[in-house]
């Protein structure tokens, strides 16, 4: 087992039980987004493959420890997301695909203004399966990294809108080759409901 398999194995463990018995701050959500890893002439990562992905997501979260106005959050989000894909080696189309898997992150968030408006960052990670890449990375099971810098606000009552730019990195912990990895800027948006 590869450094990055141990820890992705230890937040696991870590993260499921404390997570189990948490019932504080439940909050279930669903996101739209997008990634891609060229935003502008100027913003691009300047890889030799286009991936545009767009996220559908369903999201559960709770505190699993509060700070005074910081919290320690939990969060796991189950996804479905579709693709677009072509390399830069002449390629004229893209080839359309889908991808699936599950993310296991935490949270820390800032309460600026308490059940109204708050800032967070995020990293999480989880395993994906991908049914199409370009031909740097190998199709099949990978992981997700991710980091995510949000904001969120109450819209009404205990309804939340959430709004997370973002990166994200998607390989398979050298399983298997290529494994050079696919990156992306990302922007999600969608509304978290309070279930406490």
């Amino acid at each position: 087992m590869n450094f990055r398999s141990q820890k992705i194995f230890l937040l696991l463990i870590i993260l499921i039980p404390v997570c189990a018995y948490s019932q504080t701050n439940r909050k279930i959500g669903l996101y739209t987004g997008t990634g891609t890893e060229r935003l502008s002439d100027k913003l691009d990562l300047g890889f030799d493959y286009r991936y545009r992905v767009n996220f559908f997501q369903f999201e559960y979260s709770h505190t699993i420890h509060s700070f005074g106005r910081t919290n320690l959050e939990g969060h796991f989000t189950p996804q479905f997301n579709t693709t677009r894909y072509k390399n830069l080696d002449g390629s004229d189309y893209y080839k359309t695909s889908y991808e699936t898997g599950l993310n296991i992150a935490i949270a820390l968030r800032q309460e600026i203004i308490p059940r109204n408006f708050s800032l967070y960052i995020m990293l999480g990670t989880g395993p994906h399966y991908i049914f199409g890449a370009p031909d740097r990375q190998v199709s099949g099971l990978i992981f997700s990294d991710n980091l995510f810098i949000g904001a969120q606000v109450r819209v009404w009552d205990r309804l939340h809108l959430d709004i997370r730019p973002g990166f994200r990195h998607i390989s398979n912990a050298e399983t298997r080759h290529p494994n050079l990895g696919i990156n992306s800027f990302t922007l999600s948006f969608g509304f978290f409901l309070e279930i406490d």
